[in-house]
């Protein structure tokens, strides 16, 4: 089955983002009651004082008008020891950026700024008091000014001299019928230092991009098209010291695969690996998860050759995917710390080949012991990301 991309007029895109831009005043208010339209995705409630974080993040893999993929984080902070009262007078200190993947063989850049205020709202404009619900549909808004904006329906953002994202995405491809991510039910504890939530595997998605030429950077480039859009928010305390993030999509197959994880805590001196992994496809949806009794995960890392090898096993299923990109396509991003986004903390690559095996496992013992190939996929314009201490040392 191939996906089919649904068109959007062009006025009927401009006039969407005009109407947004003009919901963005500063007059903040209490919902009247909690909203039946809440999702994960909505921001959570500041602590009483730092750290904390909220971050959100899209990826457009492009099916006409370009061949490279495009991206954008937006984020808000609250550094460590800073009381939330004070932080939400004043605005929170924030993050944006747009993603540029490049055309084969090029790095992706990513063009940043770092606004002193930022603000999150609940339904567009609606103080942010309690932490969201599980219940399907997010409706929020990020906010900075200069910058522009970010909610649960596109972004419309420019950052540095005059580099631009306006894009609009709908028909969201859940994780899971519950509301709920990758995590399950963990992502509702805040005793953990950092969650991760996928809003959508698939979206479709219109984008409008404006970037400076690689080679004559006083040059523009101008880039439109359509797609489908990987859309995910993280939140919490800070991303860990080392973590590897990888995301794709077959267009051709329907099949989507994302895996987030590495060796985030220690226990007992030891730092076992955890990883969260997800592979979707028309026969199968598969999920890996370390809270899942059984779940045995083995990786391999080389950042300077841009590989990553994972094998996950759980009940009688047995994942292994295998990932390399050019070292030259990697480009540097921020990541948030305790101390609020730090520049340079990842790199990432969306010029990604990616071979993914699903195999049914036999119990051992049984007369038909062994595995037997379910599918295979070959993505080749995935995403992969290599962090803090999984980093090369050498630039790319």
């Amino acid at each position: 089955m191939t996906f089919r991309v649904k068109r959007f007029p062009t006025s009927l895109l401009t006039l969407t983002f005009f109407l947004n831009t003009q919901t963005a005043c500063k007059d903040r208010k209490y919902g009247e009651k909690p909203s039946q339209i809440e999702s994960l995705m909505d921001p959570h409630k500041l602590p009483e004082k730092g750290p904390w974080f909220e971050g959100w993040y899209v990826r457009i893999t492009p099916v006409t008008g370009s061949d490279r993929s495009l991206g954008a984080i937006v984020g808000s902070y609250l550094p460590r020891g800073e009381l939330r009262e004070a932080a939400e007078q004043k605005g929170l200190r924030g993050y944006a950026a747009v993603l540029d993947g490049g055309s084969l063989g090029s790095p992706l850049r990513a063009f940043e700024s770092f606004p002193l205020n930022s603000e999150l709202y609940l339904n567009k404009n609606d103080i942010v008091n309690r932490d969201p619900l599980p219940m399907g549909s997010a409706s929020f808004r990020w906010s900075a000014d200069g910058i522009g904006e970010f909610s649960e329906a596109g972004s419309s953002l420019q950052v540095g001299n005059g580099v631009q994202l306006k894009a609009r995405w709908t028909d969201n491809v859940a994780w899971s019928g519950s509301g709920l991510g990758p995590e399950g039910v963990i992502s509702l504890f805040r005793a953990f230092p950092l969650h991760w939530f996928v809003y959508s595997l698939g979206s479709k998605v219109e984008f409008e991009a404006v970037v400076p030429d690689l080679y004559a950077p006083e040059k523009i480039q101008k880039i439109s098209g359509r797609g489908f859009a990987h859309i995910e928010k993280n939140w919490g305390v800070s991303f860990p010291e080392s973590y590897i993030w990888l995301q794709s999509q077959n267009l051709e197959q329907n099949r989507t695969l994302a895996i987030a994880g590495g060796r985030p805590l220690k226990l007992a001196g030891l730092q076992p690996e955890a990883w969260l992994v997800g592979y979707r496809s028309e026969l199968y949806k598969q999920d890996f998860a370390p809270q899942n009794p059984g779940t045995f995960f083995e990786s391999r890392v080389d950042a300077c050759d841009g590989r990553f090898e994972l094998q996950a096993s759980f009940m009688n299923r047995r994942l292994i995917v295998s990932a390399q990109a050019q070292r030259r396509s990697f480009g540097e991003i921020a990541i948030p710390k305790e101390s609020g986004f730090e520049k340079g903390g990842s790199e990432q690559s969306f010029q990604t080949q990616i071979v993914a095996q699903l195999f049914e496992v036999a119990p051992l013992g049984m007369a038909r012991g062994g595995e037997r190939l379910l599918e295979q996929t070959i993505f080749t314009t995935g995403a992969l990301e290599f962090g803090g201490g999984y980093m090369c040392e050498k630039k790319p």
